[in-house]
């Protein structure tokens, strides 16, 4: 019974996990999307989007931690 609980906490954070990862490149997607859309003359490529937006992540979490 306990190893059954187990898989079920695995299973469910390997799912959060998935979910965080998935969330964060459909958000980089709709950002360059939109940039693209405004016809905004730059030299930035889908990865410079996906730096930027996960160092603005990491800086959010560093900021967290802090403050605990």
């Amino acid at each position: 019974m306990f190893l059954e609980d187990k898989k079920v906490v695995n299973l469910e954070k390997f799912g959060q996990i998935i979910g965080y990862i998935l969330a964060f490149f459909i958000f980089v997607t709709v950002l360059f999307l939109i940039v693209l859309l405004l016809h905004k003359e730059t030299s930035l490529n889908y990865l410079y989007f996906i730096l930027i937006v996960l160092g603005i992540v990491v800086l959010g979490v560093i900021i967290k931690r802090l403050l605990k």
